[in-house]
């Protein structure tokens, strides 16, 4: 049971990351298409 929870609670933060560095890609390309004025 611990060996599963564990393993979720990895995906979860793997998820987490992959999901905030993938925002974090948007974000940039967004900034560079729109030039702040």
């Amino acid at each position: 049971m611990g060996d599963i929870k564990k393993r979720q609670v990895c995906l979860n933060i793997k998820k987490i990351v992959f999901c905030s560095m993938y925002l974090g890609v948007l974000i940039v390309e967004s900034n560079l298409l729109i030039p702040p004025f």
